[in-house]
């Protein structure tokens, strides 16, 4: 849901910034193909470093993003809209942002990698 903020808000988002339907239609598919690009080196690092270190610093990391988007789909587009009339633009993605952080912390505190799990030591070639 935090990357997911924007579409929802993305009407607001246009009129305040006077966007043109190209500018606006590229706000709103900036996190999904930030989302498919980001995959890749995620993919690659959680070879390397597990599911439990990559969730927890992707938790984390998106905390930034996620808060500048505020000071600047289903799911999201249900909620968002009734967050921002009852707490405002900023107070919304700081709940993003902490429910992100709580996420990395139960995910850093709970989770653990797969028993059969090692880090990726080699460069795999494909033929």
């Amino acid at each position: 849901m935090a990357w997911n903020l924007i579409g929802p808000l993305s009407s607001s988002y246009t009129k305040r910034l006077d966007l043109s339907p190209g500018r606006q239609s590229l706000l709103v598919a900036t996190p999904v193909l930030v989302g498919s690009l980001g995959r890749i080196p995620v993919g690659v690092l959680t070879d390397k470093f597990g599911g439990r270190w990559m969730f927890t610093a992707i938790c984390f990391i998106s905390i930034i993003p996620v808060l500048l988007v505020g000071w600047s789909n289903s799911f999201a587009a249900l909620l968002t809209p009734r967050l921002v009339d009852h707490l405002g633009r900023t107070q919304t993605h700081v709940l993003m942002a902490v429910a992100l952080a709580v996420m990395g912390a139960i995910m850093w505190l709970f989770a653990r990698n797969a028993p059969q799990w090692q880090p990726a030591t080699e460069v795999r070639q494909s033929v």
